[in-house]
């Protein structure tokens, strides 16, 4: 098998995934944002007339809420700085495969990462396309398919990326803990987007919905009554027009409850459903909790709270899928190294540290690395060596459970 193994047969997909220029050139071509996945769904709800909480939305009509947007940033960005780490068994694997310091060719790692655990929020699901194999057949490098570039069949496999067919041993495809969130939180987003759009029609007016009451003389016509509606809403729009005029036989009467109530209350409750959809506390999209009080609390409580609630579930998506015997030889598992997120304040790291070295846990030539910001993981400890390399060994002479 040559250097790129299955793809001798299709030159064409392969050229499309791993010669693909730099970021911004490759979104020109192949654009993560190009959003069409909904297309024949929405063409389908308009020509049937389907109750409107039931139409499907969009990842560009979700992201644009602050709060989607907001939400996204932390989990995919977040996840994204995490570096990636090979372990045999309870010790760092020799040779770490290359993928897990940079997965696609002219690509940084945490772009990759960011976007595949955003379509894992959106849509459920992301497909990694094997670009390069090592000689024993494991995965070197891939390459992150836009759900724009990607056809799948109906029992949700990979066929064809950039328009070219995908054989089934080629790619890998991730799946979330969910159906996506354009799907399970349709309802959720549908009230969000109506919220927006309700309150910029009040920021629009700086009072409640306001009607011109006739109190006396004869009745306008409708000619008449156009040209005064007409006009009071110029003059309100204008500059200065926070003060208007009414004789004796105009009334004018507000209905409803004040711009500014609306835009804080059903806003900061649309953006408190965005976080529990998304698995995210409140206080990650600036929403606020009714009878709830703020609570002092450090970044690494913040980021342990984030991490077990937000983003492990994408995390782990991610790191199993890796984990699996198609792409890792057997008993190599992956995980995302989180230390460097989570360090605690100085003084209570060094006072842990003291700790773990007077109980023997560390020593002080670790405890000194980990000061330092290098992860342990990184140097493999005397006596457990395992120099076995995906280029050169298959890896499943010795079998190793995952810990």
């Amino acid at each position: 098998m040559g250097i790129f193994g299955i793809f001798s047969r299709n030159s064409r997909l392969l050229d499309a995934a791993i010669n693909a220029p730099l970021p911004a050139d490759t979104f020109a071509l192949a654009s993560p944002w190009a959003d069409n996945s909904h297309l024949k769904e929405v063409t389908y709800a308009h020509l049937h007339d389907l109750p409107t909480e039931n139409a499907p939305i969009t990842r560009t009509d979700a992201m644009s809420l602050a709060a989607v947007a907001k939400a996204r940033n932390i989990i995919a960005g977040t996840i994204g700085r995490f570096p990636m780490v090979a372990m045999s068994g309870r010790e760092p694997y020799a040779q770490n495969p290359a993928w897990t310091q940079q997965i696609e060719h002219n690509r940084p790692r945490s772009l990759t990462i960011t976007w595949t655990v955003d379509h894992l929020l959106f849509y459920g699901r992301a497909f990694w396309v094997i670009t390069d194999r090592y000689a024993t057949g494991y995965p070197r490098q891939f390459a992150w398919v836009p759900e724009a570039e990607a056809e799948v069949s109906d029992t949700g496999a990979l066929t064809a990326a950039w328009g070219q067919k995908v054989p089934p041993d080629a790619y890998i495809r991730f799946d979330a803990p969910n159906e996506g969130l354009l799907t399970f939180g349709r309802r959720v987003l549908r009230k969000a987007l109506d919220t927006e759009r309700a309150a910029e029609n009040a920021a629009a007016n700086p009072v409640p919905s306001i009607e011109l009451h006739q109190t006396n003389g004869d009745d306008l016509s409708d000619e008449e009554i156009q040209n005064l509606l007409d006009g009071w809403r110029a003059a309100r729009t204008s500059r200065g027009g926070g003060v208007g005029y009414t004789n004796p036989l105009i009334d004018v009467r507000t209905h409803g409850q004040a711009a500014e109530q609306l835009l804080i209350d059903a806003q900061n409750q649309a953006a408190l459903g965005i976080a529990r959809a998304m698995g995210l506390p409140a206080w990650a999209v600036d929403a606020s909790v009714q009878g709830a009080s703020m609570n002092y609390s450090n970044s690494a409580s913040r980021g342990r709270e984030l991490i077990d609630f937000g983003l492990m579930p994408y995390m782990a998506a991610i790191a199993d899928r890796l984990s699996m015997d198609d792409v890792a030889p057997r008993g190599v598992w992956v995980k995302f190294e989180t230390t460097d997120y989570l360090d605690p304040p100085l003084k209570e790291k060094v006072d842990a540290l003291k700790v773990a070295i007077d109980a023997g846990i560390y020593t002080a030539e670790e405890a000194r690395r980990i000061m330092q910001g290098i992860p342990l993981e990184s140097t493999v400890k005397d006596g457990n060596q395992n120099q076995s390399d995906p280029a050169t060994d298959s890896g499943r002479g010795t079998e190793q459970t995952q810990d």
